[in-house]
């Protein structure tokens, strides 16, 4: 668990830094988590996509690589992380600034949501994952499997990074 107390901080210091938008998919690589479904959005994406680095923190295998090859010429960069020791979680967080869970199962809560934002990340997320309770910014949902409403989600948030900040509200 990465604590609370400066989340705000931390969320700003990652603010300060130049370059393309790293977005961060941490979870599983199965269907209902919907990295596929990412990856299909993303293939698709206009120009602002080229002002994104995603990062995939899961274990992966050559069907995905296959898929995120094709995104070569889509995004500003690509990096996986095939796994982590839970002390390295922080220092991964600190790179991050923008998760992203594009689940198209239903999800009754998310530790991965709790524990982006608790790290000071703020999460967009589909409208199928539970986390309301705590953070309930319409801003950062899409609409569940709707590769239209997830870039366009994405493209706002790219495009004006200044948006970002409204996640803490």
């Amino acid at each position: 668990h990465v604590g609370s107390a400066d989340r705000r901080a931390r969320f700003e210091a990652r603010q300060a830094r130049a370059g393309p938008l790293r977005l961060g998919f941490f979870g599983y690589a199965i269907p209902s988590k919907g990295l596929e479904f990412l990856i299909e959005a993303l293939e698709d994406a206009g120009p602002w996509a080229r002002e994104v680095e995603l990062w995939i923190v899961c274990r992966h295998n050559e069907h995905l690589h296959r898929r995120v090859a094709r995104l070569s010429g889509t995004l500003a960069a690509v990096r996986w992380i095939d796994g982590y020791d839970h002390k390295e979680l922080p220092d991964i967080l600190n790179e991050i600034d923008l998760g992203i869970l594009p689940s198209i199962g239903f999800e009754t809560y998310s530790i991965t949501a709790y524990e982006l934002t608790m790290a000071g990340v703020p999460v967009v997320m589909s409208d199928s994952v539970g986390f309301e309770e705590l953070i309930d910014r319409p801003d950062f949902r899409f609409r569940r499997a709707d590769k239209v409403s997830l870039r366009a989600t994405l493209e706002r948030l790219v495009t004006d990074r200044s948006l970002l900040g409204g996640y803490w509200g």
